[in-house]
């Protein structure tokens, strides 16, 4: 009976504190990520502006391991105690290295990938301004630039096959610039 109790005040978003991370509230916010495969690549930042408490529409853009991506989103929170979950979907673009084990077998790169993106995030209040996003999803490949004759980026032949779907994990750290 006290584990329910205690589940039902943690999930309870009328017993969570006033402002919920800056979640209550129209808001501007910026991001910081590192991840695996994300939208923005290893090492990201995005800015966020949520007009509705339930909904932000985030552009960003990253390194990855083959060079600039750019990402966009429209993220819906459903607020709990501590945080929120979050999903989101939305679209992003940079050329792709592919990673091979085999030692003889080519690598290649592909080039102006543009992905159709889903994610799915837990969202921890860390203060009244910020928070931690621990998230992951999948991306699939939705077009893609045709290559040059023998176009190669480095010792990685640029090659026209489908790079299909991928999937991703990262951590942000999510801070509060504005309240509206």
């Amino acid at each position: 009976m006290r584990l329910l109790a205690l589940a039902a005040i943690i999930a309870s978003p009328q017993i969570a504190s006033a402002d919920r991370g800056g979640l209550d509230s129209p808001r501007l916010e910026a991001g910081v990520g590192l991840g695996l495969a994300t939208p923005l690549g290893a090492l990201g930042g995005d800015v966020a502006w949520a007009p509705h408490p339930a909904v932000s529409i985030e552009l960003g853009a990253g390194l990855g391991f083959s060079g600039l991506q750019f990402a966009g989103a429209v993220r819906g929170f459903y607020r709990l105690g501590f945080g929120a979950i979050s999903a989101a979907l939305g679209a992003s673009h940079g050329d792709l290295n592919e990673l091979t084990i085999e030692s003889d077998a080519d690598d290649f790169y592909y080039r102006g990938v543009t992905w159709v993106n889903a994610e799915l995030a837990l969202e921890i209040r860390l203060s009244d301004q910020s928070r931690l996003r621990l998230f992951g999803g999948w991306s699939q490949a939705a077009t893609q630039r045709t290559c040059g004759a023998d176009e190669r980026k480095g010792d990685r032949l640029c090659t026209d096959t489908d790079p299909g779907g991928l999937p991703f994990v990262g951590l942000a750290y999510r801070r509060l610039i504005r309240r509206f």
